[in-house]
C-alpha cells in the first residue's frame, strides 16, 4: 500500500485512543471534586453552594472572595487533573496500537493481528503485553502532562473569552 501502510491499525489506535481520552477527562472532572472537597474538610454541597454564591452575587465581601479563589483554584486543579488522567487514558489503549502500528509501517510485519496471534503462541500473553507496553515511561511521561497542559490552556483561554467576549 505503500503511503497507507498501517493505515488500519493508525485509524484503531487512535479512534479507540480518542475515546479513552475524553472518557477519562470526564471521569476527572466528575470525581476530582470530590476527592479535593474531602481532603479540604468540606462538602460537595458546600463547594458547589460556594461556586453558585460567588457566581451570582456581585458583592465584593472577604467571604466570596475566598470562596472565588478557592472555587478557582480548585477548578483549574480539577482541569489539570484530569488532563493528566485523559493523557494517561489515551497512552494506555493507544501504546500497543502505536507499536503494531510501527511494526506494519516499517514493514517488520504485514499485519498487526497475526503478529499478536504470533507473539502469543510463541511467547505468551505476559511477554506479548510487555513488548506491545515497551516505552511506557516515555508515552506516559510526555502522554500526561501535554494532555493537562492543553485542556488547562484551552479551559483558560474558553472562560476568558466567555467572560470578555460574550
Amino acid at each position: 500500500f505503500g503511503l497507507w501502510t498501517g493505515a488500519g491499525v493508525t485509524i484503531l489506535r487512535d479512534s479507540i485512543g480518542c475515546g479513552a481520552f475524553f472518557f477519562m477527562f470526564e471521569i476527572g472532572q466528575m470525581n476530582i471534586p470530590k476527592v479535593l472537597s474531602y481532603y479540604r474538610g468540606t462538602s460537595q454541597e458546600e463547594e458547589d453552594y460556594y461556586s453558585l454564591s460567588c457566581n451570582s452575587s456581585s458583592s465584593s465581601s472577604s467571604s466570596s472572595i475566598s470562596s472565588s479563589s478557592s472555587t478557582s483554584s480548585s477548578s483549574f486543579t480539577t482541569t489539570i487533573g484530569s488532563g493528566l488522567l485523559a493523557g494517561f487514558g489515551y497512552w494506555f489503549v493507544s501504546l500497543p496500537l502505536d507499536s503494531l502500528k510501527t511494526l506494519v509501517q516499517t514493514g517488520k510485519t504485514t499485519s498487526a493481528i497475526h503478529t499478536v496471534q504470533t507473539s502469543i503462541q510463541n511467547h505468551g500473553v505476559h511477554y506479548t503485553i510487555r513488548q506491545l507496553y515497551r516505552g511506557w515511561q516515555v508515552a506516559f511521561g510526555r502522554g500526561a502532562p501535554a494532555a493537562a497542559v492543553t485542556l488547562t490552556t484551552y479551559s483558560v483561554v474558553y472562560n476568558f473569552c466567555e467572560e470578555y467576549f460574550h
